[in-house]
């Protein structure tokens, strides 16, 4: 409800039960809109409007958004008082934002006689063909676990939280740990192990998914025991480096055999791509890049802001990069990629966006493989220029004067306690 709905608080009329059940069914869609906000609101000031919980729900047999919304609030309020009623949440509409509304809702009811009708529509959508329901799905696991960790378990759930760390969007795989951690915290047993396979995964969705998302991996990944691991004798065998965000993995070289690992990423092939050639990018409603083509255009963005010729990492604040120098790789990103439908300010806004991200990310994966304030600058000079061809020598020395600078430590310790 927007600002503009405080009148629906102001009503001082009693006995308005019967028009409101007059309204609730009402043929028009706006006068059935009304009718539900006025409900809410009256639900949110204490009143009892329990007595319409079916008008109420026969109004979500809508395809507008808002006032399934509005329906969904009122349900997980009164569920617990019509819990037969309350497992009518439509979880099969072809709209998947409605699909994932109608399974956070029904995650958000605590009632014990719907958790069988919900473990039917949970297993569905996190199948769902859309990471949105997935995602949300996920999360939804967690709140079944903390109602019923039995029947979650005997469902196969955590088995299917754990096959969506594998999933093709970073997002979900960020909120099928996110549900794994909170299920830990609530479990004395041991529900969610890192294993090799899976740190790889993680570090394959790391940069791809929100700062939100990025906290859960992050967690999860510093509990992960590695062996054999002494970081300051740099005897380093392996690099691992996931979608441009380089991830250190240091051995100590004991002699084992090498593994094929894989390298930096390139995207050689979109580089070298003729000028008569481009990619078709497809952009959905939420002006996000999506498919196998929006992973490539993402892909590439890493690569141009680590080039040191297009923007260095001397600069402080993304902020500090001139305007131009943004302008210019977006021509290039024109040059080799197509925007489906149609180029708007949104689009080159989250492009601008994502490159700034990727920038950040790329300063702070060097900050965190070659800064030692046990070295000296030069010590760490010499490591990267040892370990990694891809930063300007000039550029990276600027950067280690920040890091050993008194003042950048107090600004970067300030804001690590935000």
């Amino acid at each position: 409800m927007s600002g503009h709905d405080s009148k629906y608080f102001s009503t001082t009329k009693k006995g308005e039960i019967p028009e409101l059940k007059e309204e609730l069914n009402s043929q028009y869609k706006d006068k059935r809109k009304d009718a539900v906000k006025k409900v809410i609101a009256a639900m949110t000031v204490g009143k009892d409007e329990s007595s319409l919980f079916t008008d109420v729900l026969n109004c979500m047999q809508t395809e507008n958004l808002e006032l399934k919304k509005l329906v969904y609030l009122y349900l997980i309020n009164y569920a617990k008082s019509q819990p037969d009623l309350a497992i009518l949440a439509d979880s099969q509409d072809p709209n998947p934002l409605i699909r994932a509304l109608a399974v956070r809702t029904m995650g958000c009811i605590r009632v014990d006689k719907i958790t069988e009708y919900l473990c039917d529509t949970l297993q569905r959508c996190l199948k769902d063909d859309d990471p949105y329901v997935r995602k949300t799905a996920a999360i939804c696991v967690a709140k079944l676990y903390d109602i019923n960790a039995e029947l979650v378990e005997d469902r196969g759930f955590l088995e299917a939280l754990k096959d969506l760390i594998s999933d093709n969007n970073p997002m979900v795989v960020a909120n099928a740990v996110a549900a794994l951690a909170e299920i830990q915290d609530n479990s004395s047993k041991p529900i969610f192990d890192l294993t090799t396979s899976t740190l790889t995964k993680l570090l394959t969705a790391l940069n791809e998914c929100t700062e939100w998302g990025q906290v859960f991996i992050l967690d999860a990944l510093s509990k992960y025991k590695a062996s054999c691991i002494d970081m300051r004798k740099y005897q380093y065998t392996e690099m691992l480096c996931c979608e441009g965000h380089d991830c250190l993995l240091a051995y100590l070289n004991t002699g084992a055999q090498k593994k094929r690992v894989r390298g930096y990423t390139r995207k050689t092939e979109t580089w070298n791509m003729s000028n008569s050639h481009k990619i078709l990018v497809t952009f959905n409603e939420f002006d996000k890049p999506i498919g196998d083509e929006g992973n490539e255009l993402t892909q590439y963005l890493g690569t141009l802001v680590r080039m040191p010729n297009h923007v260095g990492v001397d600069y402080d604040d993304w902020r500090m990069v001139p305007i131009q120098k943004k302008e210019d790789m977006y021509t290039m990103v024109k040059a080799k990629f197509v925007i489906h439908p149609e180029e708007t300010p949104e689009i080159k806004s989250w492009i601008f966006y994502s490159m700034g991200k990727k920038w950040r990310t790329w300063k702070a994966s060097l900050k965190a493989r070659f800064y030692d304030e046990s070295l000296s600058a030069d010590e760490m000079m010499a490591l990267q220029a040892a370990m990694d061809n891809r930063v300007n020598s000039v550029q990276f020395e600027k950067l280690v004067t920040q890091w050993c600078n008194r003042e950048y430590k107090k600004v970067s310790l300030k804001a690590l306690n935000v």
